[in-house]
Parts: structure tokens; sequence; C-alpha cells
């Protein structure tokens, strides 16, 4: 197909037209390929950026040329943030040290007017173990921007990064955070915290086994983190018809790692069954005895 209709077809308005368009692209040689991607990285239709998006795997980017495409488009004084999200996406599948210019284009991005530019930036930087006290600030104001998701990452960050300041920012976080967010809060200020940190919040993270949305990390979160008096709360997921059975599975192994008996013949239990997720069960017997 000629490109001048390939186009065509990809910026039509039926979707099967931009479907049949999206065939063919995938069946383009490498520089023919290549050659489209910043053009298409800003189209209108979300189905054609996706799209795009899917053939460019980490293999495909592999292809000789393409990093050198990539390095050159990141100099274009580019308006649209769709095309800026769409390279920050392939920088982030990049393997190997990234080039200069790559890592100066998602660290532009950082101050870019759009908050889904500046949070796939963030994420290209966490992908790459950024350090530094610029990016350290960058991270503590994160922590209070206006957008959420920007907000979980910054906490994340925190995580990963444990600078001093960290106990002192995400308590204050936890004060305003909500769902999701209050969440990955918590979780990193378990991983971070002391004992006694851990134990002050070990209710707060019990009562997250009543939310289906948290229940197995929370599982998971309470197997390392927690202590005697979270067996019960465990017992009771793992002994639940309504929870998943790997659910009940990590819920039996958490309360069989703080001495519980009864989360120990479950697991024992679990490992018989034909269905459910006996391997899994099998596996985590064989982790509480050394093995």
């Amino acid at each position: 197909m000629d490109e001048s209709v390939l186009l065509s077809a990809l910026s039509h308005g039926s979707a099967s037209r931009r479907a049949s368009g999206l065939e063919v692209l995938c069946g383009l040689g490498s520089s023919a390929f290549q050659s489209l991607v910043l053009r298409l990285l800003g189209s209108e239709y979300r189905d054609v950026r996706e799209g795009l998006l899917a053939l460019c795997s980490v293999e495909t980017l592999k292809e000789p040329g393409f990093r050198e495409h990539l390095v050159a488009w990141v100099g274009d004084e580019e308006v649209d943030p769709l095309v800026r999200q769409g390279l920050l996406v392939l920088i982030s599948r990049l393997e190997g040290t990234l080039e200069d210019a790559l890592t100066a284009y998602y660290r532009r991005c950082f101050d870019d007017a759009d908050a889904d530019v500046r949070y796939q930036a963030f994420w290209v930087a966490e992908l790459r173990n950024e350090e530094g006290e610029d990016y350290l600030a960058r991270v503590r104001a994160g922590t209070s921007s206006k957008d959420e998701d920007l907000r979980i990452l910054a906490s994340q960050a925190i995580c990963r990064l444990r600078p001093s300041w960290a106990e002192e920012v995400l308590t204050e976080q936890a004060r305003y955070a909500l769902g999701v967010e209050a969440f990955h809060v918590l979780l990193a200020r378990l991983s971070l915290g002391d004992a006694a940190l851990r134990l002050s919040l070990e209710p707060s993270l019990v009562a997250y086994l009543n939310d289906e949305r948290f229940v197995y990390p929370a599982v998971l979160a309470l197997r390392d983190y927690g202590s005697e008096a979270c067996i019960e709360g465990l017992l009771r997921v793992a002994g639940s018809f309504l929870a998943e059975p790997t659910v009940r599975v990590a819920a039996a192994e958490a309360a069989a790692r703080h001495g519980s008996e009864k989360g120990r013949s479950l697991l024992v239990a679990f490992s018989n069954k034909r269905s459910g997720n006996p391997s899994y069960a099998a596996e985590a017997l064989l982790a509480l005895d050394g093995g």
C-alpha cells in the first residue's frame, strides 16, 4: 500500500479502516515503519496510537536505525503532548545505557506543561533508577503534586531511594491520601519503618484485608511486616470461600509464617486439592520448611 494511502486509512473515521491500516503497518519493513512512527504517535485516534506502540516492542526497538531515529526525534521542537508521551514510552523500552540526548529529553519532561507527560517522564526515571539531589528534590515535591498518579509514583520512589526525610514526608502525605494512594503510602512507610512504626501501622494494614482491591498485596505485606496480632485476620481470609484461591493460599502462608498451626494445616489442605492453586500451596509449604 502506498504511504499516502496507508496514512489516509490510519486517519479514517472508520475504526475498521484504521484497523486494516494497522495490519498493513505491521507488515512494513523496518525502514518504512520507522519513517512513519513520529507522525502516528500524535494521531487523534487512540486505537492508532496504542496499536503503533504495541508494534514498537523491545525487539523492534533493537532494529538498526531505530535508536538513531529516537535521538533525532527528541531534538525536534514537538509541541504535541501525545507525541511527547509516545516518545517517553519508547524510551522506557530501550535496553542498555541511554544516549545523552534521550536522558536529557526525559529530564526536560519533568517540567512539561502536560501532567501525563510529566508522569511518564518520572516513570522513565524510576525505570532508570534515577538518583541525585535534584531528582530527590523533584520526588519530594511530587508527593504534593495535584496529580494523584504522580504522588503515588513519588511515594514508590521514596521507598527506593530511602532519603533521610522519608518518614517525615510520607507521614504528611498519609494525612491527606485516600484510596489507592493511601495504600501505597502505607506500604512505603512499612517498608522503610522500624519495628515500632510497623507495629503501629499494622492495624491499618489489617483493615485492607476487607477490601478486595487491596487484599492480596495487603496479605503479602502482612507476611513480611506483620506480627502475631494479624493472624486472626489472615485466617479469616484463608478460610473465606469468597476469596480467590491464590489469595487464600497466600493468607494461610502468611499466618503460618507468624506461627499459626491453623495456617499451616490450611496450606497442607490447599496443596492436596485438585482445584484452586495447589502448586502455590506446595511451594509455600516447601519455603516454610526452608526448602
